[in-house]
């Protein structure tokens, strides 16, 4: 019984791997003008919360379950908080004129003429500078890139030139 229980969970990691992975190659589709983090992030976050949940109801209708259903329960409860809080973090809405940008709870509306630079970060994310704040587009994110290519367009037919590199 208990080599059973250990090859369960040594196969449930590898296909719970396989289906994030899975998730965040096929929602790199997104409406044109949003970047958001991929939709994959939101699925992951319920569904496993669901099964954290479901561990914590059978424990409560009394049926025994081992230290590592526990366990595994605790972490499907933080895997979920982090996919969700990483979902919610980042959403930007920008037309010809002017961008909006939305971090959890936290709305502004830029125009391009007040981006000052850029920092690259190295995982294909980057900061852009504000005149009045910053905000941080992970690699990540869906139209991310094509975001910071429309915006540098933005910026030369301002005449600005393009985003200038700030060493970070």
């Amino acid at each position: 019984m208990y080599y059973w229980k250990i090859i369960r969970y040594t196969l449930l990691i590898p296909f719970f791997v396989m289906a994030v992975n899975s998730c965040l190659q096929r929602s790199k589709s997104r409406s044109d003008n949003v970047v958001s983090m991929p939709v994959a992030f939101l699925v992951i976050g319920c569904l496993s919360g669901l099964c954290g949940a479901v561990l914590a109801v059978l424990t409560q209708c009394g049926i025994r379950l081992t230290s590592a259903d526990g366990i595994l329960s605790v972490l499907f409860w933080i895997v979920s908080g982090v996919c969700l809080l990483a979902y919610g973090s980042l959403y930007i809405r920008f037309d010809d004129d002017s961008f909006q940008c939305r971090i959890y709870f936290w709305k502004r509306t830029y125009r391009y003429s007040d981006i000052v630079g850029m920092i690259p970060s190295a995982d294909g994310g980057y900061t852009l500078l504000m005149k009045k704040g910053r905000f941080y587009v992970d690699g990540l994110a869906v139209n991310g890139q094509e975001f910071l290519y429309f915006a540098e367009d933005c910026c030369f037919e301002l005449g600005q030139g393009p985003i200038p590199d700030v060493p970070g």
